[in-house]
């Protein structure tokens, strides 16, 4: 008699006695959803994000081109060009001036995270040589500013430096730039070239 009923408490009573089920086992959380980290872009001589000298820079064309990278498109209505700031979030990184037959005239690089390839030059650093590199003053009549090169590349670097009328190839010119910083990078289609000499005035 004893035996069976410790036999009975080892098996949760007998006569029908209830027996209680295991909890649900709970499902592990599911990893963290990976964000795209905003890609690393540079102006290589080839273009800019896919611009390139064949893009067209229309508002259209320009959102086509650079919506699924994550950029927005808005146009800028502030000045005489046609011009398209290219947003990643909140940060504008670049912008781009259309020729009037909607082709791409240039773009100019604002963003401090986008270097150069060829030589790393960026938004916010500085050039301490510029032997081997032209400048010039270059820009809208009576707004020029300070823009250097190296002739035969699609690259140039701007200064946020008034220059009109001035040679930045002299050398009491051009010690100001050494060290300053750079405010724009700007690419073109067409190579840099040094502008034609302008021919001495004749003799009266």
């Amino acid at each position: 008699m004893h035996r069976l009923v410790l036999a009975c408490a080892l098996i949760a009573g007998c006569g029908g006695g209830t027996t209680t089920a295991p909890p649900p086992k709970v499902p592990p959380p599911a990893p963290p959803v990976a964000v795209d980290a905003a890609p690393a872009l540079t102006v290589a001589e080839t273009g800019l994000a896919g611009l390139d000298g064949g893009a067209r820079a229309t508002l259209v064309a320009l959102r086509a081109k650079l919506a699924s990278a994550g950029y927005s498109v808005k146009v800028d209505n502030g000045g005489g060009s046609t011009v398209f700031d290219v947003y990643r979030g909140a940060d504008k990184l670049f912008y781009v001036v259309a020729n009037d037959d909607g082709t791409l005239f240039n773009v100019h690089v604002v963003s401090t995270q986008i270097p150069s390839s060829t030589h790393g030059w960026r938004v916010g650093g500085s050039l301490s040589d510029l032997s081997g590199i032209n400048c010039e003053c270059w820009g809208s009549t009576g707004n020029e500013v300070a823009t250097c090169y190296k002739e035969g590349e699609h690259v140039a670097v701007v200064y946020d430096r008034a220059c009109t009328g001035l040679d930045l190839n002299e050398e009491r010119n051009r010690k100001v730039l050494q060290g300053a910083t750079i405010s724009r990078l700007v690419w073109q289609p067409k190579p840099w070239a040094k502008p034609p000499a302008t021919p001495p005035a004749a003799a009266d």
